[in-house]
């Protein structure tokens, strides 16, 4: 309960807090009592932490006040999109904008 005390004491109070789980694949039954204490606060969504990341860009793009404590994933998968952004962006990284006149 301690690790999630902070989200129950922020103004203005909070709509949801998002949860994300990483993988979603431990047994997450330890938790129960402390989401249950939460939700006494506030709404409360459990989710993987992919989903959850969607879940709170969307609940604050809609101006809705939510908070997210997430675990990263153990596996992250790829695009192929996300790998030619990555060679993309690496690729300007190691450019310099330097002309030298000789």
């Amino acid at each position: 309960m301690e690790s999630l005390s902070l989200f129950l004491h922020l103004e203005p109070k909070l709509d949801v807090l998002i949860i994300g789980l990483g993988d979603f694949k431990f047994n997450h039954t330890k938790l129960i009592p402390v989401i249950n204490e939460v939700r006494k606060h506030c709404n409360v969504e459990v989710l993987p932490t992919e989903r959850a990341i969607a879940t709170f860009n969307f609940m604050v793009s809609e101006g809705r006040v939510a908070g997210a404590a997430l675990v990263p994933p153990v596996r992250i998968s790829f695009t192929e999109e996300d790998i030619q952004a990555t060679k993309h962006q690496n690729r300007d990284v190691y450019k310099l904008d330097i002309k030298i006149d000789v």
